[in-house]
């Protein structure tokens, strides 16, 4: 069972890298959005782009980018087939790690030239026709 006393949405650094991770469903499956702030875009607005996805369902946890579709970076057994939750002891371990292998990921993918959001979206794209049924 997942920890009443947890937070919807963190702000960490991960390699240095502004990280938000967003709880977007607590339960069967629990899942997270990660995001990551867009620097490049200016202005005084702050824009977050979402860059990874969690998910545990089935016994089975994985963590994908850029998004639902694409790359699955990480993993794990849950043990119990029916468990679609990430264990207490161990979500903000598995969090922060996810985080900065996202970061890892996007910097070494990512043109430089280009926003965040640009970037994310030609990861996307890309993605779709990668991993599409």
């Amino acid at each position: 069972m997942m920890q009443k006393t947890m937070k919807d949405i963190q702000l960490i650094r991960a390699k240095s890298t502004p990280v938000l991770i967003e709880l977007t469903c607590p339960w069967a499956p629990e899942q997270y959005d990660f995001f990551i702030k867009d620097s490049a875009r200016g202005g005084t607005e702050t824009t977050w782009v979402m860059c990874g996805y969690l998910r545990a369902r089935h016994g089975y946890w994985s963590f994908t980018v850029p998004g639902v579709l694409g790359e699955e970076l990480t993993g794990g057994d849950l043990g119990d087939a029916w468990d679609s939750n990430l264990p207490d002891n161990e979500r903000q371990k598995i969090l922060e790690n996810c985080a900065e292998l996202m970061v890892e990921w996007y910097h070494k993918h990512a043109d430089k030239s280009k926003s965040v959001l640009e970037n994310i979206i030609e990861m996307r794209e890309k993605a779709e026709k990668e991993y599409s049924w």
